[in-house]
């Protein structure tokens, strides 16, 4: 029974071994690590954004394949038994998400990208610039370091 379910989804189930092997495994997987391992000559602050959204898109990707293309494997509820069900028991189901569905999981995404930026403005997670960046002119100097032992100043009054 694994092993059926294995083959519908690697290699005999229609598109969803397109959606594993294409999606999955070479847009989440070959073609990040070829950015980083043959876009050496670029500066890591470019191609790093871009192999971390293809390897983002690999995983959804993974996500849908594993997902949908188990729920469209036919199951044997009762093996060596006879049953009877609706009209789609005689093979896999295909599947394509309503407008409903996909502006459902847009919004869905949205709502994580706001919130990481949100979370990115009030957090400082990130560095002000890329340590091999020389400093720029509209960059802000960094604030004198107070001395130590030094008396405090009179307040005026």
């Amino acid at each position: 029974m694994a092993a059926r379910a294995a083959r519908f989804l690697l290699v005999d189930g229609g598109p969803y071994p397109a959606v594993m092997w294409l999606g999955a495994a070479g847009v989440g997987l070959i073609l990040p690590s070829l950015l980083l391992a043959f876009g050496a000559s670029r500066p890591r602050a470019r191609t790093l954004p871009w192999a971390a959204g293809l390897t983002l898109a690999g995983g959804l990707a993974l996500l849908f394949g594993v997902i949908v293309g188990a729920q469209a494997q036919p199951l044997t509820l009762f093996p060596g038994a006879e049953t009877a069900g609706s009209a789609f028991d005689e093979g896999a189901a295909h599947y394509r998400p309503s407008g409903w569905e996909a502006a459902l999981g847009l919004g869905g995404v949205a709502l994580a990208v706001i919130a990481l930026l949100a979370g990115l403005r009030a957090l400082p997670l990130l560095p002000r610039r890329l340590p091999d960046e020389p400093p720029s002119a509209a960059a802000p100097a960094p604030a004198p370091a107070p001395q130590q032992g030094a008396a405090a100043a009179p307040a005026a009054g």
